[in-house]
């Protein structure tokens, strides 16, 4: 068991200097040899690095002699500029592909809708195709996942609906809770 000792007392108990003492391992040689096989793989990985790394900069101040003579402040500068251009460019990039892949999300639901005769593809298109708050909505374009279902009191659920009855009612008949909210939020 470790053993603890104070060796520099400070007045915030954080920065107090503690000496840890009296560990033992337990250990086999051959655990102790793959060890010293991954450490000596990531040597190689980190030499091979330094190396390739090397050899860039070499063919850059070959070709680009200016560069030795920036300061570190301006090589700093032109790496952000650079990396902010690549994400920039990237970004417009995708949002262009976005901005087209919803322009045809359009279409096919206004397509769908209309042949389906599910509702008029003009009521649709008012609506946002995807809700950002909605937990449901998916995280990229195709992995869609289907909302929880209403809970169906058990009384209601063995009658079936007439076709008749499954149509939108008429836009007169309002539900009685909905028509206070308007009127609270028109003299807000």
């Amino acid at each position: 068991m470790a053993e603890y000792k104070i060796i520099e007392p400070n007045d915030d108990p954080k920065s107090i200097v503690i000496e840890k003492s009296g560990l033992t391992e337990q250990f086999t040689l051959a655990g102790r040899e793959a060890d010293i096989a991954r450490l000596m793989k990531s040597k190689q990985a980190f030499e091979a690095q330094i190396n390739l790394e090397n050899a860039k900069i070499s063919n850059i101040e070959a070709h680009h002699p200016f560069v030795k003579e920036m300061s570190e402040q301006d090589r700093f500068t032109v790496r952000m500029y650079q990396e902010s251009l690549a994400t920039k460019i990237g970004s417009q990039d995708l949002l262009e592909q976005t901005n087209a892949l919803l322009a045809e999300m359009e279409v096919e639901r206004a397509e769908i809708t209309s042949k389906l005769g599910i509702m008029d593809p003009e009521k649709v298109n008012a609506v946002p195709a995807i809700a950002l708050e909605d937990e449901n909505a998916p995280a990229t374009p195709g992995e869609a996942t289907p909302p929880e279902p209403l809970p169906v009191p058990a009384d209601e659920a063995a009658t079936p609906v007439e076709p008749a009855e499954a149509t939108a009612a008429p836009a007169e008949e309002v539900a009685p809770e909905a028509a206070p909210a308007e009127d609270d939020a028109s003299q807000a």
